[in-house]
């Protein structure tokens, strides 16, 4: 009886769903009048049908051929087989339907646009009621034909040439059920032809094969991730332009446009549609909405039209999908002024745009692209673009262009919205971002895309003329995701992005030239590069039969590379990418041995070098020799002629999956830094090759850096750099201390077309390089009288010296954006980046551009520099004739700021405790100068993302001490450093500073190292600490404890914003006492103590310097950029000021917690005995300063001198814990060791302090009184014996025991024992003999001793200590609340805390890992956790744990805590057995038979549940 009335029920709701449907349907609405009664008073043939607003009409009949029809009411069309022959068709206001997304027309229906070419041409024609369909004033067209599943496949597998049948991807039976007898069908070439794409006629589906009515003429390939596309071209919906000779000659087809109206349109054909070079007359385009209309264009055809496919033109919010367009004129999807946003384009197939004859519309039409963008701000998802000169061109104009130049908004400034999973192939780029449009729609000579947003947080103006480097400004990241090219005749992706580009997951086959990333910083991740697929294409002519495969020009046979680096910007990353086939193929062609170049990573040639800041980790290489392609010679005899971005050529190999060598530079043969000797490099590099000879070398990780310096030649105008072709002049190049035959010559770049603007040539910092300027023919040319110099890619302490030829003294040189005056220094050793020196002997200007604060900084995974604000402008008053004597002088290698060096080896044994996971070959470089005091620091590790924090410590080997100095970017190779104080350049020389790098799962540390001397180190001085300078007759005090000098008024630049207070207390008191000033300026901000009274200034004839106290207020670094300006009366105008560095700091550092003497002489200040200062100010420029000052005053000075350290401290070498195997010492003993031993007696104390290390064979018999401590990395390596200590002994540092330990014999130990710290044993140790300690044993940190220890005399010693071993539970909790990821995270951590206290009074560990038990997500769910004990006494305290875990009371507690009811449901014990080198026959038939058990489990378990549900069901 219930199941009839189900049935019943049943039956009723399909019954009325079914009504539903049909009453949806629109043709059956009834309120409509036929057309076919309507017409025969109110359609006469000849004129033009209006429908009126108001009245509804069912198309019923096919209606004569119209000039015109308007709809101001609404037209159904009945669904039958249908045609309309109209001139143009108007829906004004109305409204037109055929068919709806709820019931779609199913019958045939064609719509013809008749009309003759307009005479004359007129290509901006007002009205747009020109053969065509036309929707405007907030009018409707839903137009909705048959649909299917998949308007375009891929193939399944390759079809040949010929064939009959082609297999696809996905069941496309219902693409015969259009009621079309032989749809036609598109293939998409898969060769670099985009012309081998052909339409054909299918003859019958089933299911995914297609059987068609002809062969086919060529082979398309269908494997390896270049499936050719297969596209639906048939619709039971048409619209077409009439084909008439006059029509077809002047490419003047129908178009479909929406003028402010709404059009959902899907399911239908587009062909003959387009009117060639009439603005806005395409197949189907939205107009000028200027507002976010509801629309969409998919599941549609296009093929064969006159103008473009589908155009967005100043709209938004229109869904363009599922498309598919063959063979259509210019642009394809195209985006057309610059306002069109949150537009998406989705799943469309563009193949094989034609380029458009002239005249044209847009001037690049000529230039096809498949997807035309002006706007980056709109979405595209799952595109292909097959054919045409680029697949996606990114044409962003500054300002939108055409009709909408008033609409504010600035396309080549915004973020890109969404790039993704989009492919390209037969085609001549891929994807160009390049090139972009002027307000003509001309095309500029480059372009470069930049995606600015306002600083969160702040506010901003972002327009055309917004930088990136203005204030509150960001650049945004520009993501290309999963992007796919292959075949693509020139290059995959040539994209010019300014900054933060990313390219992600890219998959490149079988291209010319590689990605191309122009500017930087960019990254490339996690990409797929194969040179040679088995996609051969079709060999048909030139030298492709002999090669047996096409080429992108069958008579060319250039190198091809899978990613490229350029001339211009970076740096460039590559991370984790794979690269396939890149080898050379020789071949012979008409009697001649060719050979095909092929390059995983390419270098284009270009006249600017490339940054030297590029970095590769992560890349594998399979069946690839040639990792390197540097195309980088023309002409081998004159190597000035190669281009300076290959032959300057340097990358990174920071893990060393390059060149086998983690930190090694790749370096051209041809750069400077193979113009000196002792350069270190290797003279091959394995898998690394150039076309016609190998040019690159291998050199190994330093601790300099490359820098890369630039030449700007600033006065063009007055410098007669004239380039006939047959001498153009270019910047020669000699390294400091090399011959003429050392020279490096730089093309230079053009700016003009008979100009070069600037030069740029990479060396390794720490060098000085010496600029002439000469032709081809290496006749000398004078010097420009303007040049500005750059230098870039350098961090704290690196240096480039420059020097250039002229015959007199500079008038004018000046330092950064605020010009700042260079003074000239005394004499050449003073040269220190603040100064200049001409050498009037010489004829020759030195230059130094120093950097002097930390310039690291963390991108994309990667360690990378900022470029320097402070470049170098110099001004000689010598015109055109700036000429020198001839010589051959070259100045000599720089010595004036010599380098001291420091290494540092990581270990995870240094580690206190040690951590026995760590990784090998882990330096850290390191570099200090005497004279400035900068110590910089260069790691190489091999963690690539998993370092989360680095820092050098205060503490000697085997102890913890606090952090001093925090990396900023944790990624390798890291490079940093920071200003010394004298305190610790003490510990520095006495080896007392370590590198510590911390990890997630290592937070205390995974890899330390003691920073130790290599070679020479100078001790440091011995300088007291800072004092109070008390007021004299020699100073005068402007500021001192709170209070400032009657005369002077203080005050700010930014008074509403600098934080300052003349009434601090300072974190630690200054040496004077009392109150300080708290300073915390911002950029370009300044304190300033001044005198008004004009007649109350101060002569400096008394004093000369300004001198201070300062401290820092924070733990950020003491800024580089903090100055001190004074002003006096004779030159009120002019800024005197200096930088403050470690030279005027007594002590060298200002340091937070520590007070220090600043002086600043007036000789550097600029400042004359005969003037008068009223102005003191502390002043910063971009950084920002958090200072305590104390004691301002004007002072006469005389510098003191300082003793050296005693010579007892000496200096501290590098150490390691590994060098047992040599004998040396890594450990320090420090303590007391008191002992009695059986037979002779040695009496005294026994300190050793240094790294302590036994190797071999070491006997004690005896008695030892004495003290002796350990502290630090104990290591015994060999067989050591030992009779009986009686004593107290202390171990304190890392101790750990490597081997296996055997003891024979009885051992009594009397007193208490306690170890701290990890304590792991494992290898080969031996006892024998009697052991007997009574007293306090101590032992913290963790011991390690490897190799065989054995102990003689005395009874055998008992079994040794047992091997740590591990139990394992799987545990079930039942909880009475939902479980997710956030509950479980509360749960385990609760848990953690209920276990802690099971285990607290036992040596014993545990780890403790929960999910969710149950997919239920629902009330009443389980938590699953999985708890693992470790150490020695899991099986005395296992069976404890067990039975507490079982007592439901003990997780009362648990469930207070919780705040719901935990209950045990169940537990499963699993010990884990010993590491053996195999599995054993018993272990694998015990295996086995688990697995069966386990599956008879399973079932009986999915039974018993089945059961278990219904009978819950039934209660």
């Amino acid at each position: 009886f219930r199941l009839g009335k189900a049935m019943t029920f049943l039956s009723l709701l399909i019954l009325f769903i079914a009504s539903a449907h049909a009453q949806a349907c629109p043709w059956t609405e009834g309120s409509l009048t036929k057309w076919s009664e309507w017409s025969r008073t109110n359609v006469r043939t000849g004129e033009a049908v209006v429908i009126p607003k108001g009245t509804s009409l069912l198309l019923d009949v096919d209606p004569p051929q119209m000039p015109s029809l308007t709809i101001h009411g609404k037209l159904v069309f009945d669904n039958i087989p249908l045609s309309i022959d109209v001139d143009f068709l108007h829906v004004d206001g109305g409204e037109i339907t055929v068919g709806l997304p709820s019931c779609r027309f199913t019958s045939s229906l064609t719509f013809t646009f008749h009309g003759t070419p307009l005479v004359p041409h007129v290509r901006d024609v007002e009205s747009f009621l020109n053969k065509g369909f036309v929707v405007s004033n907030r009018g409707t067209s839903n137009i909705h034909g048959i649909g299917v599943r998949k308007s375009w496949t891929t193939l399944a597998a390759t079809a040949v040439a010929g064939a009959t049948t082609i297999t696809v991807t996905d069941d496309v039976s219902d693409w015969l059920q259009l009621g079309i007898t032989s749809p036609s069908i598109v293939l998409a070439s898969t060769d670099f032809d985009a012309d081998q794409s052909e339409m054909v006629t299918v003859f019958s589906i089933s299911g995914n094969v297609i059987t068609l009515s002809a062969p086919l003429k060529h082979m398309h390939y269908g494997d390896e991730d270049e499936n050719g596309e297969v596209g639906l071209l048939s619709r039971n919906i048409v619209f077409r332009g009439n084909d008439d000779a006059d029509s077809v000659a002047a490419l003047y087809g129908g178009h479909y446009v929406a003028i402010n109206g709404y059009s959902y349109v899907q399911g239908v054909e587009l062909t003959s549609m387009g009117q060639k070079d009439i603005l806005g007359r395409y197949p189907m385009h939205w107009h000028m909405s200027f507002h976010n209309i509801d629309g969409y264009f998919k599941d549609s055809a296009e093929h064969h039209n006159y103008q473009r496919c589908v155009t967005v033109h100043s709209t938004s919010g229109i869904l363009v999908q599922s498309i598919v367009a063959f063979e259509t004129y210019g642009h394809c999807f195209f985006t057309e002024d610059g306002p069109e946003t949150g537009n998406t384009f989705d799943n469309n197939l563009g193949i094989n745009p034609r380029p458009m004859p002239a005249p044209m519309v847009t001037p690049s039409d000529d230039q096809p692209s498949v997807f035309w963008i002006v706007n980056p701000n709109n979405t595209w998802t799952n595109n292909v673009a097959v054919g045409g000169k680029m697949g996606y061109w990114f044409a962003m104009p500054k300002q939108p262009t055409g009709p909408s130049t008033f609409v504010s908004v600035y396309p080549r400034v915004t973020p890109l919205l969404k790039f993704a999973n989009n492919r390209a192939h037969s085609v001549s780029t891929g994807l160009f971002v390049d090139k972009m449009t002027d307000p003509d729609l001309n095309l500029e000579s480059t372009s470069t895309y930049f995606p600015l947003v306002c600083t969160p947080g702040t506010s901003c103006t972002i327009n055309e003329n917004t930088y990136p480097w203005d204030e509150n400004i960001t650049v945004v990241d520009t993501v290309i995701e999963d992007f796919v090219a292959y075949k693509c005749s020139d290059r995959s992706v040539w994209a010019r992005i300014g900054w933060n580009g990313k390219m992600i997951r890219p998959r490149i086959y079988d291209n010319q030239f590689g990605l191309l990333l122009i500017g930087g910083p960019h990254v490339t991740e996690d990409g797929i590069f194969v040179g040679l697929t088995g996609n051969k294409g079709e060999p048909r002519t030139g030298f492709e039969p002999y090669i047996g495969r096409s080429l992108p020009n069958p008579w060319w046979a250039p190198a091809f590379s899978g990613w490229d680096n350029y001339d211009v910007g970076g740096p460039q990353f590559l991370r984790n990418c794979t690269f396939k086939n890149f080898n050379t193929h020789s071949f012979t062609a008409y009697q001649e041995t060719r050979t095909l170049h092929f390059g995983a990573i390419g270098v284009v040639e270009g006249y600017i070098s490339l940054l030297p800041d590029n970095k590769y980790v992560g890349n594998r290489f399979i069946n690839s020799t040639n990792r390197f392609h540097l195309n980088i010679a023309s002409d081998l005899e004159k190597p000035e002629l190669y281009g300076d971005s290959g032959k300057s050529f340097m990358a990174h190999d920071v893990d060393g999956s390059l060149t086998g060598t983690m930190g090694a530079f790749i370096v051209s043969k041809e750069s400077i830094h193979f113009k000196i000797a002792g350069h270190g490099c290797s003279s091959t590099a394995e898998g690394v090759m150039a076309q016609w000879k190998p040019t690159v070398n291998k050199c190994p990780p330093s601790a300099n850096l490359f820098a890369q310096v630039v030449v700007f030649n600033e006065d063009m105008k007055g410098t007669d750099f004239g380039r006939p072709l047959d001498s153009f002049h270019r910047a020669t190049w000699y390294p400091f201390g090399g011959t003429t035959s050392s020279a490096f010559y730089a093309n230079g770049q053009d700016i003009e077309s008979d100009t070069r603007e600037r030069y740029t040539m990479n060396m390794m910092s720490r060098r000085g390089v010496y600029l002439k300027f000469r032709n081809e023919t290496h006749v000398l040319h004078p010097t420009p009288p303007k040049l500005k110099f750059v230098v870039a890619n350098m961090d704290i302490g690196d240096w480039v010296v420059i020097a250039v030829d002229y015959p007199v003294a500079p008038s004018k040189v000046t330092k950064g954006w605020g010009n700042e005056a260079i003074l000239p220094a005394a004499n050449l050793a003073d040269l220190d980046g603040s100064n200049y020196y001409f050498h009037a002997a010489q004829q020759i200007l030195y230059v130094m551009y120093y950097v002097s604060s930390p310039s690291d900084t963390a991108r994309y995974g990667f360690s990378s520099r900022t470029e320097e604000s402070n470049f170098i402008i110099v001004e000689v008053p010598c015109g055109k004739t700036c000429s020198t004597t001839p010589s051959s002088f070259i100045p000599p290698v720089w010595t004036h700021l010599p380098d001291e060096a420091y290494k540092a080896e990581l270990q995870g044994c240094q580690e206190v405790p040690p951590v026995n996971s760590a990784p090998d070959g882990v330096v850290a470089f390191a570099s200090f100068q005497p004279k400035t005091k900068v110590l910089t620091l260069r790691v190489y590790h091999p963690l690539d993302q998993g370092v989360v924090s680095a820092h050098i410590h205060n503490g000697a080997a085997g102890t913890n001490g606090e952090p001093v100095f925090t990396f900023t970017s944790t990624f390798s190779p890291m490079s940093s450093g920071f200003v010394m104080s004298n305190r610790l350049h003490k510990l520095l020389y006495e080896g007392k500073l370590y590198l510590n790098l911390h990890t997630s799962a290592n937070p205390g540390g995974l890899l330390r190292g003691q920073i130790g001397c290599v070679g020479t180190c100078s001790p440091p001085e011995d300088i007291p600490a800072a004092t109070c300078t008390s007021p004299s007759s020699s100073g005068l005090v402007i500021y001192s404890n709170g209070q400032r000098a009657l005369d002077f008024f203080a005050g700010t630049w930014k008074e509403a914003l600098t934080d300052w207070d003349a009434q601090a207390t300072p974190l630690v008191a200054s040496p004077c006492g009392g109150k300080v000033i708290r300073l915390n300026l911002t950029a370009w901000d300044a304190l300033a103590f001044q005198i008004w009274d004009t007649k109350k200034v101060i002569s400096a004839a008394p004093y000369n310097a300004v001198q201070f106290l300062a401290s820092l207020g924070s733990d950020a670094p003491f800024p580089s950029d903090f100055a001190l300006v004074v002003h006096v009366a004779e030159r009120p105008d002019v800024i005197l000021g200096a930088y403050i560095s470690a030279k005027h700091v007594t002590g060298y550092a200002v340091e937070k917690g520590y007070w220090a003497l600043v002086t600043i002489p007036f000789s550097e200040l600029g400042v004359s005995s005969t003037e008068h200062i009223y102005h003191v100010r502390f002043q910063t420029s971009f950084g920002a300063a958090s200072l305590y000052i104390d004691n301002l005053m004007l002072v006469q000075y005389t510098k003191p001198t300082y003793p050296v350290v005693s010579a007892a401290a000496a200096k501290h070498p590098v150490t390691t814990c590994s060098d047992s195997e040599t004998g040396t010492v890594t450990g320090t003993v420090t303590g007391v060791v008191t002992g009695v031993v059986t037979g002779a007696s040695t009496t005294g104390a026994a300190s050793t302090t240094g790294a302590a290390s036994t190797t071999g064979a070491a006997s004690s018999t005896g008695s030892t009184t004495g003290a002796a401590s350990t502290t630090g990395a104990v290591s015994t390596t060999g067989a050591a014996s030992t009779t009986s200590t009686t004593g107290a002994a202390s171990t304190t540092g890392a101790a750990s025991t490597t081997g296996a330990a055997s003891t024979t014999g009885a051992a009594s130990t009397t007193g208490a024992a306690s170890t701290t710290g990890a304590a792991s044993t494992a290898g080969a140790a031996s006892t024998t003999g009697s052991s007997s300690t009574t007293g306090e044993v101590s032992t913290t940190g963790s011991a390690s001793t490897t190799g065989d220890v054995s102990t003689t005399g005395g009874e055998p010693l008992p079994p040794p200590a047992p091997m740590p071993k591990d139990k394992k539970w799987h545990v079930v909790f039942s909880i009475d609340t939902t479980c997710n990821n956030d509950e479980v995270a509360r749960f385990n951590a609760a848990l953690h805390r209920y276990l802690r206290e099971l285990t607290e009074e036992n040596d014993v560990e545990f780890m403790v890992e929960s999910s969710c038990g149950s997919a239920k997500r629902q009330r009443g769910d389980y938590i699953s956790s999985d708890i693992t004990l470790s150490g020695v006494d899991t099986d005395v305290v296992a069976p404890a744990f067990e039975d507490a875990l079982t007592e439901g009371t003990r997780l009362d507690s648990l469930s207070s805590e919780l705040g719901y009811e935990v209950s045990l449901g169940a537990v499963y014990e699993e010990e884990s057995g010993e590491e053996s080198g195999g599995i054993s026959g018993g272990a694998i038939a015990g295996i086995i038979i688990g697995a069966i058990v386990c599956a008879v489990a399973v079932i009986a378990g999915v039974l018993y549940m089945t059961k278990f549900r219904k009978d819950e069901e039934r209660v």
